[in-house]
């Protein structure tokens, strides 16, 4: 198991890796967001983006806050935790 470090860090201060399954949330005064994501290495664009669990919506790493992340698993240690939200 080969985790590749995305030189990022969650709220917590804890380093960010490819297969992390990562909660975030945060307000805007349009909309609140919420979402359940794993880290993934995109070949294409060269560079880490996290894939919502429920809809699939990608966002990049950089366009949400550290502040509002926090990983909660990862496919390899946790991988029930994509059975439930693909469920």
């Amino acid at each position: 198991m080969n985790k590749r470090d995305t030189g990022h860090k969650d709220k917590n201060g804890i380093k960010e890796h490819e297969g992390d399954i990562v909660k975030f949330k945060w307000e805007t005064p349009e909309q609140d967001f919420q979402s359940t994501s794993v880290i993934e290495w995109d070949a294409d664009g060269a560079y880490y983006r996290f894939r919502d669990l429920n809809t699939g919506i990608i966002r990049c790493l950089d366009c949400v806050e550290q502040s509002a992340r926090e990983i909660i698993g990862s496919i390899w240690e946790t991988p029930e935790l994509m059975k439930e939200k693909l469920q």
